[in-house]
C-alpha cells in the first residue's frame, strides 16, 4: 500500500472482470447524451434480485464527509440496489474498480471494494444485461433527433378495434401485446410502471431520477426531457397516482388513456399514445374513442 492509500484509506481493486473500461465510459457517455442519471428495466429480467434498478454517476465528483467518513473525490461509477444489496463499478486511476454490499453500501464511499469472483462475476452479468438493454455502442451513434416522439402514427390495430371492436376483439388481439399495452396489476411498483411506459414510446428521456441532495426533497421522482416531477408518497399503492404524475410530465407528447374493457379486472390495460394519435382518432372516430378509452385526469401544470 502506498503512502497516500495509508493517509486517506484507499483500497484499491485488483480485481479483474470482463468488462472494460471503455464500455462503462459509453455507459456514461449514454447517459450524458440522454441527460439521465437513473433507470430501470422490467421487473421480468432475469436479474430483478439487483439488477432492475440503475443509477450512475458519469463525472467524478466530491464528498465534504460526514461524521467518520472522510472527504473525498468520488469517481465517474454505476450503481445497481435492491436495498439491502448494492453493486458498483467505478473507473479509477484508468482502472475499473469493484465494490458490493450486503447491508451497508447506500453510496459509493460507503459501500467497501470487492476482489471476490463471485461478486464481480455478478456485477460483470448485469452491467452486461443492461448494455445490451442500452443498445450500447451502437445507440452513442444515433442523433439526439432520433429520440424526439416521432410524428403520430396509430397502430393499423386500433383502427380495427374502434372499427369493429368488442371486449372480445380486445382479449383476442391485444392481450399479450406488452410493446403497445401498459399493463398494470396491484402487485407492481412505480419504478415498475414508468419502465414498461418507457418500453413502450421510447422516448429515450423518460426515468426515474434521484432525489435532489437536500433532504426536505427525498422521495422518488420520475424524468422526461428536462422536467423532474415527485411522485406522491401513494405511488406505490396506488396506480392511478403514478398513471397521472406521467401524464402530466408526457404533455403535450403523449398521452395515457384506459381500455375500458378491463375497467372491472384485476389486471388493467391502458395505451399510452402520441397525443397526435389521440386527436387523429377522435377526428376520424368520434365518440368511439370515448366509448372505448378514458382519460385519466390531469391538473394543470
Amino acid at each position: 500500500m502506498g503512502i497516500l492509500d495509508k493517509l486517506f484509506g484507499k483500497t484499491k481493486s485488483a480485481a479483474r472482470g470482463s468488462i472494460t473500461t471503455e464500455q462503462v465510459e459509453q455507459l456514461f457517455a449514454y447517459g450524458k447524451m440522454h441527460q439521465l442519471s437513473a433507470a430501470s428495466m422490467p421487473a421480468t429480467n432475469r436479474f430483478q434480485k439487483l439488477g432492475a434498478h440503475m443509477a450512475w454517476e458519469a463525472e467524478p465528483g466530491f464528498y465534504k464527509g460526514y461524521q467518520s467518513i472522510r472527504p473525498q473525490t468520488v469517481p465517474a461509477h454505476v450503481k445497481w440496489h435492491n436495498n439491502p444489496l448494492f453493486a458498483y463499478v467505478g473507473v479509477v486511476e484508468g482502472e475499473l474498480e469493484y465494490r458490493y454490499s450486503e447491508g451497508s453500501g447506500a453510496a459509493w464511499y460507503i459501500c467497501p471494494v470487492t476482489t471476490q469472483p463471485e461478486h464481480i462475476q455478478l456485477i460483470d452479468r448485469i452491467f452486461q444485461a443492461w448494455y445490451q438493454h442500452l443498445n450500447l455502442p451502437h445507440s452513442l451513434s444515433e442523433t439526439s433527433s432520433a429520440h424526439k416522439p416521432a410524428q403520430p402514427k396509430v397502430p393499423q390495430l386500433l383502427h380495427q378495434y374502434l372499427q369493429n371492436g368488442s371486449t372480445g376483439f380486445f382479449h383476442e388481439n391485444f392481450q399479450g401485446r406488452n410493446d403497445l399495452v401498459l399493463w398494470i396489476d396491484w402487485g407492481q411498483t412505480a419504478e415498475d410502471i414508468v419502465a414498461h411506459c418507457e418500453q413502450i414510446l421510447q422516448t429515450g428521456t423518460l426515468s426515474l431520477s434521484p432525489a435532489p441532495a437536500d433532504a426536505a426533497n427525498q422521495g422518488t421522482y420520475i424524468r422526461y426531457k428536462e422536467t423532474r416531477r415527485k411522485l406522491p408518497a401513494a405511488a406505490d399503492t396506488d396506480h392511478q397516482v403514478t398513471l397521472q404524475a406521467l401524464n402530466e410530465l408526457l404533455a403535450p407528447d403523449f398521452e395515457i388513456r384506459a381500455f375500458k374493457a378491463t375497467s372491472g379486472d384485476g389486471l388493467l390495460a391502458f395505451l399510452p399514445l402520441a397525443s397526435g394519435s389521440w386527436a387523429q382518432l377522435e377526428q376520424q372516430y368520434g365518440n368511439k374513442v370515448l366509448l372505448h378509452f378514458g382519460k385519466t385526469i390531469r391538473q394543470s401544470r
